[in-house]
């Protein structure tokens, strides 16, 4: 799923920490859907320089795999 940009329950957003560790380039298989939370993940990761690959062939397994994020 693609990294939080704010938070729910955890003090620090995963974009934040991605960008602190320098990591050159993230891979996602889903978007978080906007009923989720208002997330700018993506748009955090790309202005920080950092590359993000969105594989769409990967959305059913990960929407799958965090169904319980999303009922």
């Amino acid at each position: 799923m693609e990294p939080c940009s704010s938070t729910r329950m955890s003090k620090v957003p995963c974009t934040t920490h991605i960008i602190k560790a320098k990591i050159g380039k993230v891979v996602i298989g889903v978007k978080e859907p906007e009923s989720f939370v208002n997330c700018k993940g993506v748009e955090t990761l790309c202005a920080a320089g950092i590359d993000v690959v969105h594989l769409k062939i990967l959305q059913e397994e990960c929407l799958a795999t965090n169904i319980h994020l999303l009922t």
